[in-house]
C-alpha cells in the first residue's frame, strides 16, 4: 500500500538496557520529595513553590522509591506458538513478511508489492535463505512490509527484533550472505564515488518511478478496479462499504504521496488532473495532478537509468547485482507483468502506458534485464 511503500514504512527508538537504571532526571516532577527549611516564611513562598509542596512525597515513601529506580526494559520476543509443529512460528530459516498471494507465498514467486519486491529480490542477491509469508501491514511484527523475522531460536536466545526495511536490513543481508564465503561484504554504497552515484540515482527510482507506479496503480481508475482492488482490497473483506472506505483510503494515501513527491522533484504539476478524487481527501490539498507529466517523468528516469546499465548486466559494471538493481527490477518486473493481479480474480494491466515505456526505453534493455534477474533467481 502507499503509505507502506514509501515508506508511504519508522526508525524505532532503541530500547535502555535492562540491567543499567535510567538516570535520574534533572527535572523536578510530582514523585519528588521537596525539601523546605524552616527559615522561610510562608510569605515568601512563591505560588509555584507552594503547589509542589502540596504534592511532596512523604520521606519513608522517597526512600523506598528511591531503593527500587524506574527501568525502560527490552522489548519481549515475539510470542512462539504452542503448537510445536507450527511452520511460521517454529522454523529454522529466515521469514520474510510481505504483500503477496497465498500460492506465491508457498513458492517465494515475486511479491506484488515494489518496496517487498526490492527487498525480496536484494535477499536472493545476497544468498540468504529465507522463505516468504503472506502478511499485511496489521499483521506485520513491525506494522509495515516487508519486515524480517529470524528463526525462533535466534529471536528467543537473543532476544531479536524484526528488521524492517531500510539500513539495518541491507547491512544483515550483506553480514549474512557474507557467512556462505561466496560475498565479500561490499555493497553500492560501500565506497565514496559509488555512494554517492547510488544515491543520485536511487533517487531517481524513488521519486520519478515511484510517482508514475502510484499514479499507474491507484489513481488511474481502469487499473484500481483491475489491478489494485483485487490485490490489496477483496482478499481483506468481503463488506462492500468496508471496500469502499478502503478503496477511499488508498487513493488518497497515494494522492499525498504523489503530491509529496512533486514538491521535492522536478515533475510538472502546471496540468489539471481528469482524476476527480473522493470528498474524504483533504480539502486543503491544492497540488493538480499531471499524468501525462508524471509518466514523462518516469521515462526521463528509466533514459538515465538506461545509460547507466548500458551493455553490463548490473549497475555500475558490478559482477554481481545490488540494491539499485533490486529498485529497478522491482517497478519494471510489475509494470510488465501483463497477468498482475489476475490470480485473484483481476483483470490485469487495464492503462498500459507506464508498461509501454519500459518497454521501449533503451530497445527493451529493462526487459531483458527483468528476465535474467527471473531466470537466475525466481525460477
Amino acid at each position: 500500500m502507499p503509505d507502506d511503500e514509501e515508506k508511504l514504512q519508522q526508525e524505532q527508538h532503541q530500547p535502555q538496557s535492562a540491567s543499567e537504571p535510567s538516570a535520574p532526571s534533572t527535572e523536578p516532577n510530582a514523585f519528588q520529595y521537596q525539601k523546605s527549611t524552616s527559615s522561610t516564611k510562608p510569605s515568601q513562598q512563591s505560588p509555584a513553590s507552594s503547589r509542589i509542596t502540596i504534592l511532596k512525597l512523604p520521606a519513608p515513601i522517597k526512600r523506598f522509591f528511591d531503593v527500587f529506580p524506574l527501568y525502560t526494559l527490552p522489548p519481549s520476543p515475539l510470542p512462539v506458538s504452542a503448537s510445536r509443529t507450527d511452520p511460521v512460528h517454529h522454523r529454522s530459516r529466515n521469514a520474510l513478511y510481505v504483500f503477496t498471494t497465498p500460492r506465491a507465498s508457498v513458492t517465494n514467486a515475486p511479491s506484488f508489492n515494489p518496496s517487498c519486491l526490492k527487498w525480496q529480490t536484494y535477499l536472493k542477491f545476497r544468498g540468504v535463505d529465507f522463505i516468504t509469508v503472506l502478511s499485511s501491514n496489521h499483521a506485520s511484527p513491525t506494522g509495515a512490509l516487508p519486515c524480517l523475522v529470524l528463526p525462533s531460536k535466534e529471536t528467543i536466545e537473543r532476544h531479536a527484533v524484526p528488521l524492517g526495511a531500510g539500513e539495518k536490513l541491507r547491512r544483515w543481508a550483506v553480514k549474512e550472505g557474507g557467512k556462505n564465503g561466496k560475498q565479500d561484504g561490499k555493497e553500492d554504497g560501500d565506497d565514496g564515488e559509488r555512494n554517492m552515484r547510488y544515491e543520485a540515482y536511487a533517487s531517481l527510482v524513488e521519486s520519478k518511478i515511484r510517482a508514475a507506479w502510484l499514479y499507474a496503480m491507484y489513481l488511474t481508475p481502469s487499473n484500481f478496479e483491475s489491478v489494485t482492488v483485487p490485490l490489496y482490497i477483496n482478499p481483506t473483506t468481503s463488506s462492500s462499504l468496508l471496500r469502499t472506505y478502503l478503496a477511499h483510503n488508498l487513493r488518497n494515501a497515494a494522492y499525498s504521496s504523489i503530491t509529496q513527491i512533486l514538491h521535492t522533484s522536478s515533475i510538472s504539476t502546471s496540468y489539471t488532473s481528469s482524476l476527480l478524487f473522493s470528498p474524504i481527501h483533504p480539502a486543503s490539498t491544492t497540488a493538480n495532478i499531471s499524468g501525462e507529466a508524471i509518466l514523462a517523468g518516469a521515462r526521463e528516469a528509466f533514459e538515465a537509468l538506461a545509460t547507466l546499465l548500458g551493455d553490463d548486466e548490473w549497475f555500475f559494471g558490478a559482477d554481481r547485482p545490488g540494491l539499485l538493481d533490486a529498485s529497478v527490477f522491482a517497478y519494471a518486473c510489475l509494470a510488465l507483468d501483463e497477468d498482475l493481479g489476475m490470480e485473484e480474480g483481476g483483470k490485469g494491466w487495464r492503462d498500459q502506458r507506464l508498461r509501454d515505456i519500459i518497454r521501449d526505453v533503451g530497445n527493451g534493455v529493462f526487459v531483458s534485464f527483468v528476465n535474467r534477474i527471473k531466470e537466475r533467481y525466481y525460477s
